[in-house]
């Protein structure tokens, strides 16, 4: 886990990700050959110098560091290059120093190397005040920056602190049965008995959970009786395939209708007492032909189903004989 903060600023000092310079930063999700990325790395640089210069190891108010990036003699160049580009991207070049703040208020606390101080909330920025973090020390610096090597554990009986030496492989495991707790300087995860149970209930196998749980901390006592109740076996049943069930109240007519043929072969034996579970791909015509023929008469819905006769196809009626009738001997013509 401690390895995704250098990953993330990287690729943000790399340019491509999120573009400050853009009214909509979202709008550059795109594909590599089809976006044009604005020149922000520039005033990346100017923002980090700057932080560097006036902030090691102290706070310094955002109106100081703005007014030290206006006196940069970098800024008019950078100014232009901005103005050419949203031209020929087609979208409302910002003003320089509002990209500068976006730096620096919004995406370099996002990414863990500055601290906020004041109301981060006030739009004004006046009385808003910044300093580089010991994590933003040594990734400016370019070494990788210290983490407790402490591993993860549980607060109590439903709270994980994950370390940052834990697997994020270990961590997203758990996604199906913990809920987010906390997100800032530790990570907390939440793993209550209604999370689990709604997991269990989905289909994940308790086996499943406690293995997914332990290959990041040692499961307290709560949890590991909640999944060793949820993986004993009170009983076993079978799973049998029916088309229908028939309700047959006469105990002999429903042993007519189970061991007499032709009736007997569209039941599933054994069957449930007080009735017949009907065998699959069984049609109603068939079943009603076969109970009628031992004298057994089928009622749903308050009526006799009976058999649908076919009706004969065009052209199918029998053609009138034209022999005549032999006459009765002893007739007269």
């Amino acid at each position: 886990l401690h390895r995704i903060t250098p990953l993330l600023f990287a690729t943000w000092r790399r340019g491509g990700s999120w573009d400050e310079a853009r009214p909509e930063r979202e709008l550059l999700r795109a594909a590599e050959g089809s976006r044009d990325a604005s020149p922000i790395g520039a005033l990346r640089q100017m923002v980090i110098d700057a932080l560097q210069d006036l902030g090691e190891g102290r706070w310094v108010p955002w109106q100081a560091l703005q007014g030290y990036l206006v006196e940069d003699e970098r800024m008019s160049g950078v100014e232009r290059l901005l103005r050419r580009w949203a031209e020929r991207v087609g979208v409302d070049a910002l003003e320089p120093l509002e990209i500068t703040r976006r730096i620096a208020l919004e995406s370099l606390p996002a990414l863990g190397v500055v601290d906020l101080g004041g109301d981060p909330e006030d739009s004004s920025a006046t009385g808003i005040t910044l300093r580089l973090t010991p994590r933003g020390r040594a990734l400016l610096a370019g070494v990788e920056p210290s983490f407790d090597t402490a591993p993860s554990k549980f607060l109590d009986g439903h709270v994980l602190r994950v370390a940052p030496s834990a697997r994020v492989a270990h961590i997203l495991g758990l996604a199906p049965f913990a809920e987010l707790g906390r997100a800032g300087t530790d990570l907390d995860l939440v793993l209550t008995v209604s999370s689990i149970a709604r997991a269990l209930s989905a289909g994940v196998e308790s086996d499943i959970v406690r293995t997914r749980i332990e290959a990041v901390a040692p499961l307290p006592d709560t949890i590991s009786r909640i999944l060793t109740q949820a993986s004993v076996v009170i009983g076993r049943v079978s799973f049998v395939a029916a088309s229908g069930f028939l309700w047959v109240e006469d105990t002999e007519i429903r042993e007519l209708l189970r061991t007499r043929r032709p009736a007997s072969e569209l039941f599933v034996d054994p069957s449930p007492p007080a009735g017949l579970l009907i065998c699959p791909e069984v049609d109603m015509d068939r079943l009603v032909r076969r109970c009628r023929a031992l004298g057994v008469e089928i009622e749903a819905e308050g009526g006799t189903l009976r058999v649908r006769s076919p009706t004969p196809p065009p052209g199918a009626v029998r053609a009138r004989s034209r022999t005549p009738f032999p006459k009765p001997r002893g007739s007269s013509a």
